[in-house]
């Protein structure tokens, strides 16, 4: 199950910020053509997107790939700079707007760091 979020300005400000530079990934098969060649990226879904390709986006984000992935509560008005109501997944590829991100995905255990190690 994909953890659900609720995004804040900075989220949209990055997003919008990755469209103008052209890395902002929209719809599903743009996320799926890029899982497919194991680039890290950080996917943010709409709540009521369907259980089948909720799925998908687990499954890429399973993959050890360097995806991380989560249903966005807030995602319409979060996106709503996109002017396309149809698009029900963004991703972000590029590194430092992933960088930027990744403060609203928790750390995992795979050669990231994060919490109390002992």
């Amino acid at each position: 199950m994909l953890p659900t979020m609720r995004g804040d300005g900075q989220l949209e400000n990055l997003l919008g910020f990755a469209r103008r530079k052209g890395a902002l990934l929209l719809g599903f098969d743009a996320v799926r053509r890029k899982a497919e060649r194991r680039a890290p990226m950080r996917v943010f879904a709409h709540p009521e997107l369907a259980a089948r390709t909720l799925r998908d986006i687990e499954r890429f984000a399973d993959a050890r790939s360097g995806v991380q992935a989560a249903v966005l509560a807030d995602f319409e008005q979060r996106t709503s700079f996109l002017r396309k109501r149809a698009v029900k997944v963004v991703a972000v590829a590029d590194p430092a707007f992933r960088r930027g991100l990744d403060r609203y995905f928790p750390k995992t255990s795979r050669g990231e760091q994060g919490g109390c190690q002992e």
